[in-house]
């Protein structure tokens, strides 16, 4: 069975070995070394505070994670969320980022959010074409921005607009306000039937 639903800090072993390879593989994440376990744990349970934090399941097992995080500290920034997504390579081609995107996308609008920001190391054709065919808008190239690997690497960084830009706006929702509505639950059932 195929479930989408909010992480909890339990879930930590199976997200941290979705991500450690990318921190040691590649450069997808910019860490240089993958976090401890409870570094981890304390991420997902901060992340949760105010932010999404979701996890895709095939037949019981964590396949893929997305979450969403503040995009600047500035107050005026407060709309604005960077989103990121992690899939374990065994379940690459299940829909399971579409289907995280997808639920993240509307629980931030249903909290308030207005504008949604993703940043790609490049050159990464796979997941700028998966942005691009989200309806992320490239908005800019940071170059050499990060050193790993004993290069420089560039970031390009992509928007979406994911609210309908009010006057005045309201101040986001957080999460934990929202978690156990009908409105969450409809959302991440809708999403769940896309993963393949």
């Amino acid at each position: 069975m195929n479930k989408l639903r909010f992480a909890t800090p339990e879930d930590c072993p199976s997200l941290l070995a979705i991500y450690s390879p990318y921190v040691k593989n590649t450069v997808i994440s910019f860490e240089l070394a993958p976090p401890s376990t409870q570094d981890f744990r304390s991420r997902i349970a901060a992340t949760l505070e105010q932010f999404p934090w979701l996890v895709g399941e095939i037949d019981g097992k964590a396949a893929g994670y997305a979450y969403a995080s503040k995009h600047r500290a500035r107050t005026a920034y407060q709309w604005s969320v960077d989103l990121s997504v992690y899939i374990d390579p065994a379940y690459h081609k299940r829909n399971i980022a579409t289907a995280l995107y997808s639920a993240l996308r509307d629980l931030l609008t249903l909290q308030g959010y207005y504008n949604a920001f993703a940043g790609v190391t490049i050159p990464n054709e796979k997941s700028e074409g998966f942005h691009e065919s989200f309806g992320f808008r490239p908005v800019g190239v940071y170059r050499h921005v990060g050193y790993k690997f004993n290069r420089w690497h560039d970031v390009k960084w992509y928007s979406l607009d994911i609210g309908n830009f009010q006057l005045p706006p309201m101040p986001p929702a957080s999460i934990g306000q929202l978690r156990n509505s009908c409105k969450c639950d409809n959302i991440l059932g809708k999403y769940a039937s896309l993963i393949r």
